[in-house]
């Protein structure tokens, strides 16, 4: 017996069959049962000219794949049809996505949104955040949201007449390998402006100990500062420090919900 009804589905039932195989393979009939109706839709238009493309045709199978595999431990009776408005722009994406944090994000985002019980979680401004992500800021984030709340300090250096920020704010993120550690501070801003963070800049957590690193990194870099800013009259004291803390939002604790197992 066939499990996947390819009717309408036509011309990529063929394609469907090339990139699984055995239709009877685990999950396949899951991934018909909850694509069906968008790839009727012609999403998949540029999956022929993906195919033709070595390095499109690996990852739109890897992609599928994982896809596959993540769906084929549900029941058939828990598959819903996934919304269109979130799996055919995730489907438009897949062919070109090869980052492996990245893709892990889409994925799992297409499998809450072809799962019963879980799919009110895929919500569909989830597809363009992630797409706002580098691979780095989905490290973070997977670092930073079982948090709910991350310390940070910002640091300034007092003029005579006012003064001027430095580096702010610093988070400290131990046990963490980003490609450009130097960026975190532009990585919190995006995820801030995607709305999955929040800064509060007026408010700090009330265990000192949390904010040592940060005082530590500090006074390492003082040298530096003092270096940098030797020529210029400072003020008493020459820099002021100040502890905060960003705390993630009411959406930051749906998208990580939506994305990650």
């Amino acid at each position: 017996m066939t499990l996947i009804d390819t009717s309408g589905l036509e011309p990529f039932a063929d394609l469907i069959k090339e990139i699984y195989g055995d239709l009877a393979k685990p999950g396949v009939q899951n991934v018909g049962i909850a694509l069906g109706a968008v790839l009727g839709l012609g999403v998949t238009l540029m999956w022929p000219i993906m195919w033709a493309n070595e390095r499109a045709k690996i990852a739109l199978e890897d992609n599928l794949e994982a896809y596959r595999d993540r769906l084929k431990d549900v029941p058939p009776e828990q598959i819903s049809i996934a919304p269109p408005e979130v799996a055919m722009p995730i489907l438009e994406k897949i062919g070109y996505v090869t980052n492996e944090e990245l893709r892990k994000l889409y994925i799992e985002l297409l499998a809450k949104a072809s799962i019963k019980e879980l799919n009110n979680q895929a919500h569909p401004s989830f597809v363009n955040i992630i797409n706002n992500l580098s691979p780095d800021e989905a490290k973070l984030l997977q670092s930073l949201i079982p948090k709910e709340v991350i310390p940070f300090i910002t640091t300034r250096l007092n003029l005579k007449n006012g003064g001027m920020d430095l580096e702010t704010p610093i988070v400290i993120i131990p046990d963490i390998s980003l490609t450009f550690p130097e960026n975190i501070g532009a990585y919190i801003s995006n995820l801030v402006g995607v709305g999955l963070l929040e800064i509060l800049p007026a408010r700090y957590l009330t265990n000192e100990s949390l904010y040592a690193p940060h005082f530590e990194y500090f006074e390492q870099r003082k040298p530096s500062y003092d270096f940098t800013y030797q020529n210029i009259e400072k003020g008493d004291p020459p820099y002021e420090v100040k502890k905060g803390m960003i705390q993630v939002t009411k959406l930051g604790e749906m998208f990580f919900k939506a994305v990650y197992k």
